[in-house]
């Protein structure tokens, strides 16, 4: 299989050196926003890479004022955000790993990069959701017996305490 080729955006008047200052996250329920906040326009270039699967935006020439530790995100998504600084390259590279696999549009904004990461829809394979239906329908007789039980004991329950009155 070959690799998409990477993508990379011409942007006018970029000068000599792009500074990273922040990432902004936006999560909601149909997509996932990262921003890439610089000091002024900055080139970017965008692929993926496999084993795991890494979204990866990498612009230059720039430098980061991000810490080098990964953003942990607790999302269905995402796994985590790193942030590399290639200093003799110029370079400031951002790996997105994946949890599953998504969609992305990547675009330039005046100062920095949005990248929008939409799910893909799961295929619904119809033998699992038949396995997963007669597994509820399982645990729903499981239940019912289970209530019914409960309530022959409450019934027995109320029955001795009637009995107790009584005397």
């Amino acid at each position: 299989m070959t690799q998409p080729r990477p993508q990379l955006t011409e942007i006018a008047n970029t000068p000599a050196m792009a500074e990273l200052l922040d990432i902004r996250i936006s999560i909601n329920m149909a997509e996932k926003t990262i921003i890439l906040v610089t000091d002024v326009a900055v080139k970017y270039t965008t692929f993926r890479l496999e084993k795991p699967t890494r979204l990866v935006v990498e612009m230059r020439p720039a430098k980061s004022r991000i810490p080098s530790s990964p953003i942990i995100m607790d999302d269905d998504l995402v796994d985590k955000i790193s942030v590399y600084e290639f200093r003799k390259a110029d370079a400031v590279r951002l790996e997105i790993k994946l949890k599953s696999d998504a969609r992305h549009a990547v675009m330039s904004r005046d100062n920095g990069v949005e990248i929008k990461l939409i799910p893909m829809e799961e295929k619904k394979d119809p033998a699992e959701l038949a396995r997963r239906l007669m597994e509820a329908e399982a645990e729903v007789a499981r239940l019912t017996s289970e209530n019914e039980e409960l309530k022959a004991l409450l019934a027995r329950q109320n029955e001795k305490l009637r009995e107790k009155k009584e005397r």
